[in-house]
Order: structure tokens, then C-alpha cells, then sequence
């Protein structure tokens, strides 16, 4: 129903939720009403299920839903189109970019011992307005990781190491590589830090330039290695500096653009 005003005695209520499970009775495309147990299309504010059966479910335009399980040996492929999660992804299976996909998750995101996600030159984008969330890779990388373009931005916390193999860009929120584990961080080009960094005790190695605007950096034990060429321009809020850095490998070059502590 859509509510066109001057309406008396009713209440228009918006679309009620569902969970929806893919069966891939009629093919491999998402679009396919038939392909789901409700015989509908997802909506943006359904939960889907992904279990393992023959035909894997192949994107056939860009995707919202609410949340996603890719359940042992199921694979979803995105097919050059985006995908847009407004809770939580779990991963047991495998999440296959195709090209540069964006892929946009309001929630935490768990990829599970045994699953995949192929990344090619797909961005992740963690959009969450409040909150902690978990990133769980076990072992796998991003390609672009983008950390919130929410003012209100809560917190993202890591629940392994994280590795990424392009970009990595903190707009927002904090970013937490969580006491519990010091874990590492690495980025194989370039890191983009505005929001707030907690780093306690872990090792941070980056591996081309390291950009820091009105950044809070907290250095705690850590130890922010630079591999490669590159520029470091460590500009923050308040002074905290560094704990301990390491500038450039052998045959690389560091350029400093900015006061360092």
C-alpha cells in the first residue's frame, strides 16, 4: 500500500519481512521468483538463506536485503552488480565479487573457518550508524575496505587479522584492532585514517602512503611498519604520534609532509 494522504480510519503500514531461502529450482538467477521458497524476490527488508543445493544463485541487478547466510558449499556470485546488507553478513560458503562491485554492509561481517570471498576489485563499505560491529575475515582479504561515511559512525572491531589488498579508508566511526587480540592489520597500498584508531598493541604495516586528517590515533604498544614508497602525513586532532615506526625498506623512500611524533 502507499499512503497518498487524507486518508481516514487506516494505517499504512510498510512492507513486513521475511525470510526467504534459496532453493535454485528454476536456474541460477536471483530475480527469479521461482529460485525461492516464497516464490518472491527478496526485498530490502527480508533475510536470506543460502543453502548448499545444485544451482548457486547469480545477481541479475544490484541487490538491498536486510541480512545474508551463505550457508558450507553455497556460493553467491555477484556478477558485476552491488549488493547492499542492512544487518549482518555470514559467510560459511563462498561470496564471489566478479569485477569492482560495491558491496555495502550495515552490520558485522563474519566469514567463517572454511569460507571464501573473492574480492577481485570489489570495495567493502561498512555503513553502521551506531554500535560495535565485528569484521571476522579468517585469513581472507578485501580489496578496498571503506570504513563508514556516517557521521554518527560507531565502532568496528576486529575479530582476526585483517588484511586488505588495496585501499583502506576510515572516514568515520573507530576502528578497534581489539585488545583481546592486538590483531595485525595489513594494507597493501594505501591507508586513509579521519576517524578515531585504536591500535594497542598490534602491528600495522602499510605498504604505500599513510594519510592521517584530524585523525585520533591510538598508538598504545603498537608497532606501524612502512614498507614501501610512499608519503606519510600524520596529521591529528590531538598529538598522540606513534609508539614505534619503522620508515621504508631497503630501496624504498618515505616522504615526510607533516610534523611527526
Amino acid at each position: 500500500s502507499i499512503d497518498s494522504g487524507n486518508n481516514t480510519n487506516w494505517s499504512i503500514s510498510g512492507p513486513s519481512s521475511a525470510e526467504l531461502i534459496w532453493d535454485g529450482s528454476e536456474g541460477t538467477s536471483w530475480d527469479t521468483p521461482g529460485n525461492w521458497d516464497l516464490n518472491k524476490v527478496p526485498a530490502s527488508v527480508d533475510t536470506v538463506i543460502i543453502p548448499d543445493v545444485t544451482n548457486d544463485p547469480v545477481l541479475a541487478s544490484a541487490v538491498t536485503i536486510a541480512s545474508i547466510t551463505i550457508q558450507s558449499g553455497a556460493a553467491v556470485t555477484l556478477n558485476n552488480y552491488d549488493l547492499t546488507i542492512s544487518s549482518n553478513v555470514n559467510i560459511y560458503g563462498e561470496l564471489a565479487a566478479s569485477n569492482t562491485e560495491q558491496i555495502t554492509v550495515g552490520g558485522s561481517w563474519y566469514a567463517y573457518a572454511g569460507s571464501t570471498f573473492t574480492y577481485n576489485t570489489s570495495t567493502v563499505t561498512f555503513i553502521s550508524s551506531g554500535g560495535t560491529k565485528s569484521i571476522l575475515s579468517n585469513g581472507a582479504s578485501f580489496y578496498n575496505l571503506v570504513l563508514s561515511s556516517n557521521v554518527t559512525a560507531g565502532t568496528y572491531q576486529l575479530s582476526d587479522d585483517l588484511y586488505v589488498m588495496k585501499n583502506f579508508t576510515q572516514y568515520h566511526g573507530t576502528f578497534d584492532t581489539n585488545d583481546s587480540g592486538n590483531y595485525a592489520v595489513k594494507i597493501s597500498s594505501s591507508a586513509y585514517l579521519y576517524g578515531s584508531f585504536y591500535a594497542r598493541g598490534s602491528t600495522v604495516t602499510v605498504d604505500a602512503n599513510w594519510v592521517s586528517s584530524n585523525c585520533n590515533f591510538y598508538q598504545g604498544t603498537s608497532h606501524v611498519k612502512l614498507t614501501g614508497t610512499g608519503k606519510l602525513i600524520p596529521k591529528y586532532s590531538q598529538p598522540q604520534g606513534f609508539y614505534k615506526i619503522s620508515l621504508a625498506y631497503f630501496g624504498e623512500v618515505t616522504t615526510l609532509l607533516n610534523h611527526m611524533q
